[in-house]
């Protein structure tokens, strides 16, 4: 069947066609495959063979998804990979963004790995520890306020040399203080100070 420039239309309340090669469609202007209703239209392959949807397109959103009532649920059987050549942006208008998962949540950065928030930035472990290792330094620092360090039980900083360098330091418990020891002063000599019950315990420089 051809025609030139003309108008071919086709009603049928079912088309079926079985090929036993490809089915090539090609269109020179915009084109759209549409389903009405509640009715579903389904894009996939049955076997080994892959499903792939391309664009040649230059543009931001040269391959665009929209769910413009819904969601988008992408599900895959192993590894679900996202590349972007150049970035990858996950963002929302107003709302959050919420990533789970069953096992681990694994985030590696080539070179630096950056979490920002704009009023601040939470991490919790309902149920075991958090974790913080860096191969070399590890730096923990606020700009403007205070860093606050709290434990239900003991607050351990161990390091083969560990040093508290600030004009002003102050070690607050709020039941009785048994034991603390300090090494302070310009001469590096070491203070320690021994309470008992009720007693107030206070290191300073000589």
């Amino acid at each position: 069947m051809t025609t030139a420039g003309a108008l071919v239309d086709i009603n049928a309340g079912t088309i079926e066609a079985d090929v036993t090669g490809g089915i090539s469609l090609d269109a020179g202007g915009a084109s759209n495959f549409n389903t009405s209703g509640t009715n579903t239209l389904t894009l996939g392959t049955i076997g080994d063979a892959q499903t792939i949807i391309s664009s040649a397109g230059t543009t931001a959103s040269a391959l665009d998804l929209n769910a413009t009532a819904g969601g988008v649920d992408i599900d895959g059987g192993t590894t679900v990979a996202i590349d972007g050549a150049t970035g990858l942006s996950l963002g929302t208008a107003a709302n959050d963004i919420d990533i789970n998962a069953a096992g681990e949540l694994d985030l590696d950065g080539g070179t630096t790995v950056a979490i920002d928030g704009a009023t601040g930035v939470t991490i919790n472990s309902t149920a075991n520890d958090v974790d913080i290792t860096g191969a070399a330094n590890t730096n923990i620092g606020a700009t403007t306020g205070d860093i606050d360090l709290t434990a239900a039980g003991e607050v351990t900083l161990n390091g083969t040399n560990t040093q508290v360098e600030t004009g002003s330091f102050e070690l607050n418990s709020g039941t009785t203080v048994t034991n603390i020891q300090a090494s302070i002063g310009g001469g590096g000599a070491g203070v320690r100070a021994d309470g008992v019950a009720d007693d107030n315990t206070l290191v300073t420089e000589s």
